[in-house]
């Protein structure tokens, strides 16, 4: 993880970003030609927010870099800390235009496109870190470039920035890291923070994916939660016996619970713990094939899933509380025998009848 505070903000660039418009095919930018004059008070507020935001452990991540074209963002900026101040504006305007190309929706806000040229205090390591920062009410366009970025990093609203970043490792940092890495991910790191991010998000995509060719395969966190949820959703569609469903949901929270294994084998899985043969392929299909082979286990996104337990009828219906719980207190009656022995007469339980069947949608 980054130290913000042991970073040194050598240079600054700021560009207006221009939301989309009917008929064109991308978003636009308004380039500045200067460079921005950085005093201690902003460059402390910017190193104290962007800080505060990678706290968010569910929407700060660890990524790979994927794209390292010449003309991508990491060929841009892992290039800045060595150009003079002129090609580290061209290079921070071909960034900004990158981000731009990225947006090819209306849906997606314009804004301002802050380039920081850093190093690492100690080491003199290279960072760049690009700000996408929306527009409201009190981030109006200013011509003094120094005043637009006190007002970037000093709004109360974080979700209006967001932030991707390459950095080389120390040397320290690269004994943590797994083998057999391949250029460029066994020198650089790279990082994001999105207010928005959501797993499984197109529009969260556009800015990791499209703009900085950064990819998730590799975050045990993202890929866990990405497995869970499609595996249970399979489970909840396929599975048509209630106690079936109740059974392999089970077994998807012992893989995160009781199993030692740090990895998961996704193809693995459907063999060990699949039991209708003919649901395998079918799993593969729209599971397997959608996610890596192999997934560092990291539950630290599903923790509320692994602890309580819920149960869902349709019309947004639901029985959930702590997972030891539900099984003790709770049972869905499948037995005409099961359901004479009952009364209403009891203090024992109270009988509720729900419309539709459990796990269903309609």
């Amino acid at each position: 993880m980054i130290n913000f505070f042991d970073l040194d903000i050598k240079r600054a660039a700021v560009h207006r970003l221009i939301e989309k418009d009917a008929g064109q095919p991308h978003a636009s930018i308004v380039e500045s030609n200067e460079l921005l004059a950085l005093d201690e008070n902003v460059v402390y507020t910017m190193l104290e927010r962007l800080s505060k935001a990678a706290e968010k452990k569910n929407k700060t991540f660890d990524l790979s870099i994927n794209d390292t074209h010449q003309s991508s963002f990491f060929g841009y900026a892992s290039e800045i800390s060595e150009l003079d101040d002129n090609l580290f504006i061209r290079h921070s305007i071909k960034i900004s235009q990158l981000l731009a190309q990225a947006q090819v929706s209306s849906r997606f806000p314009g804004g301002y496109v802050v380039v920081l040229d850093a190093v690492k205090s100690n080491s003199k390591n290279k960072v760049c870190i690009v700000v996408k920062a929306e527009l409201h009410d009190a981030l109006i366009y200013y011509e003094d470039s120094l005043r637009l970025l006190e007002n970037v990093f000093m709004s109360p609203s974080q979700k209006l920035f967001k932030f991707g970043m390459i950095y080389q490792y120390d040397e320290h940092e690269k004994l943590d890291l797994q083998d057999n890495l391949e250029f460029p991910n066994d020198s650089w790191g790279a990082m994001i923070y999105d207010e928005q991010f959501r797993i499984d998000s197109k529009p969260a995509e556009y800015f990791f994916k499209d703009f900085l060719g950064f990819s998730t395969d590799s975050n045990g966190l993202i890929q866990s939660k990405r497995f869970y949820d499609k595996t249970e959703n399979f489970i909840q569609n396929y599975y048509e016996d209630f106690n079936e469903k109740q059974d392999m949901l089970t077994r998807l929270n012992e893989t995160f619970i009781m199993d030692d294994q740090q990895e998961i084998e996704t193809k693995n899985f459907s063999e060990r713990l699949l039991g209708k043969e003919e649901l395998k392929k079918q799993y593969e299909n729209e599971v397997v094939a959608k996610i890596p082979e192999k997934i560092e286990k990291n539950p630290q996104l599903i923790k509320s899933n692994l602890s309580s337990k819920k149960i869902t009828f349709p019309g947004n219906i639901k029985i959930s509380g702590p997972t030891n719980n539900v099984e003790a207190n709770v049972e869905i009656i499948t037995d005409d025998e099961d359901l004479k022995n009952l009364t209403t007469l009891s203090s024992s339980y109270t009988i509720i009848k729900v419309a539709g069947k459990p796990y269903t949608k309609d």
